[in-house]
């Protein structure tokens, strides 16, 4: 389809600029096609990201900002670096990353406990997604739920499985503290980031974490 639109632009300006006569309706057709063609480009532009790797006691960390807020917090391990480009996005997006890098120090230097920076989820993400990315920022600095404490915070006691698969998708680490959230028995279950990270991050809170399970 778009290979025929680009095609159909081509021809509508070949018979403008020949004096070529075409039947109105046509002509209107391919110039809407020309039109929405333009559009998609400067729609796909206007939502440009700004990316940077940051240093940080557990590794480097890749940090993505939009003007509308931080869109990924992921271990850089974990990132395509074909997917974002350094240095890319609008002054607000700059200035964002700028704040969300300074709050990350100071978070790592144990002089933050609560972020400010707002934070832009994925648009295909599901409501129940949402819901839970949600309960993730309600867990307090220093303190870890379980996947069924989220589950019943959402309204959802049974959804213990889906909880812990939308955890797992969590765009937006640190931030949105994943990290935080354990098995009900204490264990640390799994991170995307790696059990060495989650224990490093917990440890950093003051959590007590001793042979793969939160001391209580």
């Amino acid at each position: 389809a778009p290979l025929k639109k680009h095609y159909c632009s081509i021809w509508y300006l070949w018979c403008h600029a020949s004096h070529v006569k075409t039947h109105p309706l046509l002509s209107s057709m391919v110039m809407m096609l020309t039109m929405m063609k333009m559009g998609g480009v400067a729609a796909a532009a206007a939502t440009s990201t700004t990316c940077a790797t940051l240093t940080s006691p557990v590794g480097p960390i890749v940090v993505v900002t939009q003007a509308e807020g931080v869109s990924l917090i992921n271990f850089a391990h974990r990132v395509d670096p074909d997917n974002h480009s350094q240095g890319d996005g609008s002054a607000k997006g700059a200035e964002l990353l700028r704040e969300t890098q300074q709050q990350l120090n100071e978070y790592f230097s144990g002089t933050r406990r609560d972020f400010t920076v707002p934070v832009a989820f994925p648009s295909d993400a599901t409501p129940f997604q949402r819901q839970v990315w949600g309960a993730l920022q309600d867990i307090p600095f220093g303190v870890t739920h379980s996947y069924k404490d989220i589950a019943v915070a959402i309204g959802n006691p049974k959804a213990v499985r889906a909880v812990g698969m939308a955890n797992n998708r969590n765009p937006v680490s640190i931030i949105v503290p994943c990290h935080r959230v354990i098995g009900k028995d204490g264990s640390l279950v799994g991170y995307g980031g790696g059990l060495d990270k989650k224990t490093e991050l917990l440890r950093l809170e003051d959590v007590d974490v001793l042979d793969g399970k939160v001391l209580r």
